[in-house]
């Protein structure tokens, strides 16, 4: 019995049964003004981010000449396009999106149902426009303004998480038009991409009850970066964060949409490189970065490839209460990256990697520590976007492995409880014998 009390005790700790919220897909719609050859896409089919990056966005790319718009909404499902469009009317006229319906009907078009974070490849459109990315403003399109050829232009939508949905989704339709008018009326050549940062909320959420230990809650933020660089380095972080870690603690995580990167393959003798670039980063402490470059320089050798180099320079407020300090950008502070090696062919990945300062001293008395989760670099033998196998950073001596050596122990426990149980059972040692005198016990009153 204190066995099995025992082995009911443990057992939560043996069993994790926890909610895993699937992975989230935004609908991103495509249309062009000139003939653009993609493939078909099937009701349901989930595109992933590399898929759109590589069939899409550099099919968007290859064009000689024209303009990219890149309208990006708050939240957006497919169930708003069949809620708010006015979907089963026959005469429909498009409901909440009467002129994003004449544009997919009346040029070469394409809707995406599902694409994996569709909103983390404006990083890679920004780095093949380098120096040519324009941020619309409501401002600007009520003004008005001259569009030209060979350029980025980001629209931000309005908020549409508001009571009448149906109106806030009209109101960005009518920005979409505008915006588009005045291309057309200056006769430039454009391909566009409407999207969302995230899902909508739907009646349906896709939910699963499953057995699933040491797992993290799935993150809806628009956080992980993933950049192609010249098509020999590849640089994947599902959240980047940079922590002032003296005189006072203050954490700042930047946005994927607020990066850019550039780089070199090296040839002529010199290092393959990643500068990796993040502008006007604020967030609600009140704390705000102007400009962080992050620079990384690889060298190979015979047995594999390492970093020889990771340096930070930041300007900005850092604020925590009533402190604040202003880091210098010419301060170049240099972190330490002497784990992030691999073999040639292989990519380096770590799943939560903090670099930390190495410079920090009297004369700098600041200190801060970069953070990389899901970290994933490839400096050489790099085919396409793919990373190559994995060289992991895992230690020795982990959390999963404390758990198992825990699990362990309880379990040769309760076995050992319940050995010494059965070792304490004795059987008897006298028994009737029916040819002799029987065994009579006294009893005694």
């Amino acid at each position: 019995m204190a066995a099995a009390s025992l082995l009911f005790i443990f057992l939560p700790l043996l069993l994790g049964v926890k909610c895993v919220v699937a992975a989230e897909f935004t609908p991103v719609a495509l249309w062009h003004t000139s003939d653009i050859a993609v493939e078909p896409v099937f009701a349901g089919k989930k595109t992933s981010l590399t898929r759109f990056t590589t069939n899409f966005i550099d099919k968007v790319l290859n064009r000689e000449s024209g303009a990219v718009i890149f309208f990006l909404q708050d939240i957006l499902s497919m169930e708003d396009f069949t809620k708010y469009g006015d979907a089963y009317n026959t005469k429909s006229q498009g409901g909440s999106f009467p002129n994003l319906k004449s544009y997919l009907e009346e040029t070469e078009s394409v809707v995406l149902p599902a694409v994996e974070s569709a909103v983390n490849a404006l990083p890679y459109l920004k780095q093949n426009f380098a120096g040519q990315v324009k941020v619309l403003s409501e401002a600007d399109i009520v003004r008005g303004f001259t569009p030209t050829s060979g350029r980025l232009y980001i629209v931000k939508l309005t908020e549409t998480d508001a009571d009448d949905r149906a109106a806030a989704l009209r109101r960005n339709d009518d920005i979409i038009a505008k915006v588009v008018r005045t291309f057309t009326d200056n006769d430039i050549q454009y391909s566009a991409i409407y999207t969302a940062k995230r899902e909508s909320a739907t009646d349906s959420p896709r939910v699963r009850l499953a057995r699933h230990l040491m797992a993290d809650d799935d993150n809806t933020t628009t956080t992980s970066t993933f950049f192609n660089v010249s098509g020999c380095i590849l640089f994947y972080s599902e959240s980047v964060s940079v922590s002032l870690l003296a005189p006072f603690f203050v954490k700042v995580t930047l946005p994927s949409t607020a990066a850019s990167a550039t780089g070199t393959c090296g040839a002529n003798d010199t290092l393959p490189s990643l500068k990796v670039t993040y502008t006007d980063v604020e967030v609600i402490n009140g704390s705000t970065i102007d400009k962080l470059v992050m620079d990384m320089t690889f060298k190979r050798e015979p047995s594999g490839w390492f970093t020889t180099n990771l340096t930070m320079t930041i300007s900005g407020v850092f604020r925590n209460g009533t402190d604040e300090v202003t880091p210098n950008d010419t301060q170049v502070i240099v972190l330490d990256a002497s784990e992030v090696t691999a073999p040639l062919i292989y990519s380096y990945h770590c799943t939560a990697h903090p670099f930390s300062q190495r410079n920090a001293g009297l004369t700098n008395p600041l200190r801060f520590q970069l953070g990389l989760d899901a970290f994933q670099v490839q400096a050489f033998g790099v085919t396409g976007s793919k990373f190559g196998k994995a060289s992991d950073c895992t230690v020795w001596f982990n959390i999963p492995i404390l758990m198992g050596l825990f699990t362990t122990f309880i379990l040769i426990s309760i076995l050992t409880f319940g050995l010494f149980l059965l070792s304490t059972v004795h059987s008897m040692d006298r028994f009737d014998d029916p040819k002799g005198k029987t065994i009579t016990v006294p009893a005694v009153d």
